[in-house]
């Protein structure tokens, strides 16, 4: 197995915040484009029901994960997030992975947490030991620029 820096916690950190505000706005915008399409009323903020919740984490956790798994699965091996911090996801050969594996490693970081990089050895979390990807700091990639 190649080499690589594994992205700090704080990285995948910054990452996760910045994909979750891109992931909130694209969620808010198909919501409130569906309503307008289908002329349906829009969810208010002193009259949210437990319907509107389920059907907005439903939302989100599609685009979530068509968001987590396209980007990753990309020639780029990044979320808008990643890309930003200058980091990226392969798999333990150094390289890129499938859909079908960022689609494991999106389910396994909802079941898992996201932020469990901090307690666990090598900074690697269990969605990505359970997907066989690593997150590594781009700078630290060999010249041949996997």
């Amino acid at each position: 197995m190649p080499e690589f820096a594994p992205a700090g916690f704080l990285k995948r950190v910054g990452a996760a915040a910045i994909d979750l505000f891109v992931i909130y706005l694209l969620t808010v915008l198909a919501i409130t484009l569906t309503c307008v399409l289908f002329q349906l009323p829009l969810p208010q903020p002193d009259r949210i029901e437990a319907a509107d919740v389920i059907v907005a984490l439903g939302v989100f956790l599609l685009i979530g994960w068509l968001y987590f798994a396209l980007t990753e699965s990309s020639p780029r091996q990044a979320t808008l997030g990643k890309r930003a911090l200058r980091i990226m996801v392969m798999d333990f050969h150094g390289r890129g992975i499938s859909f079908p594996k960022a689609t494991l490693r999106f389910w396994g970081k909802v079941l898992s947490g996201f932020f469990l990089a901090a307690s666990i050895s090598q900074q690697q979390p269990l969605h990505d030991g359970w997907a066989g990807t690593l997150v590594v700091t781009k700078s630290a990639l060999p010249p041949s620029g996997l």
